[in-house]
């Protein structure tokens, strides 16, 4: 088993400011639809349309002697702006340590960290500092609207 990421671009950006419009020779740049599309400032420097990722969870097999791709299971999604935040990535994690814990009849530890290692090359993993600051961070700004207490879930670390 391992995982494959199935990107879709977003027709505005997810967080964050969006950047200039795109143009072509002929303009401003319109989906299918007509709608002008939007793009925001990359980390990198870049500017493009947002991208959302979904890590699906697939196993190789063979039918009528040809490779083919079974999907055993939608492990998480998340945007390219988000991974630029940290308590977004915390809450990627969290789905999908979730998930991984659901598959735990399905999937053996070896083939687990196999995932979660190539996962985190896509989407890097929080410290435990940077897991606390995180829940802090989110704590702070949901007394200062007066949101109810949140419950977090507690750091975990790589399997």
């Amino acid at each position: 088993m391992y995982v494959r990421w199935q990107s879709r671009k977003r027709q505005q950006p997810d967080i964050g400011d969006y950047g200039p419009q795109l143009r072509d020779e002929f303009g401003l740049v319109r989906n299918a639809r007509g709608s002008y599309l939007r793009t925001r400032h990359r980390a990198d420097g870049s500017v493009g349309q947002d991208v959302r990722w979904t890590a699906v969870i697939v196993e190789s097999v063979r039918i009528d002697g040809k490779p083919r791709q079974k999907h055993v299971a939608w492990l998480a999604s998340i945007t390219e702006s988000r991974i630029e935040i940290d308590h977004q990535r915390r809450y990627f994690w969290d789905a999908a340590y979730e998930r991984l814990d659901q598959l735990g009849n399905r999937i053996s530890i070896d083939d687990r960290q196999r995932i979660e290692a190539s996962v985190a090359l896509k989407v890097p993993r929080l410290s435990r500092e940077e897991h606390e600051a995180s829940i802090e961070q989110v704590k702070a700004s949901a007394a200062a609207l007066r949101f109810p207490p949140i419950e977090h879930k507690p750091y975990r670390p790589p399997t």
